[in-house]
């Protein structure tokens, strides 16, 4: 999907891109919630009545969160990604180099 929306304009009112970008935010929301199951959705505190460490189970939180990731990949898919995918201010094949080197520049800063 991303180098179908890097290589030309694309229409967000057709229904099957809809319908993927959808898709795509069921996914994120779906990977979101395994890594903050065990982020957020569980605790570790120490017990009065146990010796050593209890856990405690807050997957309601994670389950809101990556509820919240899912809606926010949906509306950066359809409002943002497509409308930047669109654009022609560069030529043709430098936007997805850029996009990268931002990307490397995000993982390499820590961000």
């Amino acid at each position: 999907m991303a180098e179908h929306a890097l290589n030309g304009p694309v229409d967000a009112s057709r229904p099957s891109e809809f319908i993927e970008a959808i898709k795509e935010a069921i996914i994120a929301a779906c990977i979101a919630f395994l890594m903050f199951s065990v982020i957020v959705g569980i605790k570790t505190s120490s017990s009065s009545s146990v010796e050593g460490l209890a856990l405690s189970y807050r997957l309601t939180d994670a389950l809101l969160i990556s509820v919240g990731v899912g809606i926010l990949r949906l509306i950066f898919d359809l409002f943002l990604w497509r409308r930047l995918a669109s654009f022609s201010f560069l030529p043709k094949g430098t936007l997805r180099n850029v996009l990268l080197m931002l990307l490397g520049l995000s993982y390499i800063v820590g961000a």
